[in-house]
């Protein structure tokens, strides 16, 4: 088996067995940390497109690793005339095409997109590379989504990043932590590694949301986790836009 038939079903796997794993149907939105992560994003995605000068309203957009297709359909509710999105995990599919049938979506690998070069402009990816171990299979889904990019369009990543010391102390402290989670490996993208993917593209970025252990630890103190969000050293994703040259 070749290494990105590889990685895809070792991904598959992971995602297959965290989803076995989530037990009675829960509303995440009832979790404040998850309420203050997705809200954190929204809000810096919006500021940062509108500071690249990449609007939403009329675009096409694409989503690598569009999972059961919430954030294409915010997309949507943001002003993109037509969403598009693929995932790995047909199940995943399956359950987007029910709850958005607005959405375009395809079952399958992101190293080869099924779309023509320039079909989109805007291609975003949320916590999909990270989810990459294989260095090379990460570097060919970037190549790809910038392939289908048109110029003066824009890649939006919002992933994870390398803790900083205060994140990494806390975690140290066993008492403070809370349950376990459920989430699958994941490799931080670093800025140095989004720039070698997108050649001559202009790159901006900010830190955002808070570490679920420091939000949970806030939570249980009756504090808001957005009290962490408010503090660089303690977010853990970093949301970049990179504008294509040309159009």
């Amino acid at each position: 088996m070749d290494p990105a038939n590889r990685e895809a079903e070792r991904i598959r796997a992971e995602y297959r067995r965290r989803d076995a794993a989530g037990g009675p149907s829960v509303s995440a939105w009832l979790d404040p940390v998850y309420r203050v992560q997705v809200q954190e994003l929204e809000w810096a995605l919006l500021a940062g497109l509108e500071g690249a000068g990449a609007p939403l309203s009329g675009a096409r957009v694409l989503e690598v690793g569009c999972g059961s297709g919430y954030f294409l359909g915010r997309l949507l509710d943001y002003g993109a005339a037509e969403a598009a999105g693929i995932d790995l995990v047909e199940e995943r599919i399956a359950v987007a095409r029910e709850r958005y049938p607005r959405l375009e979506l395809v079952a399958g690998d992101a190293t080869s997109l099924p779309w023509p070069d320039e079909s989109f402009g805007l291609v975003t990816q949320f916590t999909c590379l990270s989810s990459v171990l294989d260095p090379e299979v990460r570097r060919a889904i970037a190549a790809e989504m910038w392939r289908v990019l048109a110029p003066g369009g824009a890649v939006v990543s919002y992933d994870v990043r390398s803790p900083r010391w205060p994140v990494r102390a806390l975690r140290r402290v066993g008492s403070l932590r809370g349950p376990a989670g459920g989430g699958t490996p994941a490799q931080p993208v670093p800025l140095e590694e989004l720039r070698a993917w997108f050649p001559g593209g202009e790159l901006s970025h900010r830190s955002v949301g808070v570490d679920a252990d420091v939000g949970g630890l806030l939570s249980r103190l009756r504090l808001s986790p957005r009290l962490g969000a408010r503090v660089p050293a303690l977010r853990v994703h970093e949301l970049a836009v990179v504008r294509k040259p040309g159009g």
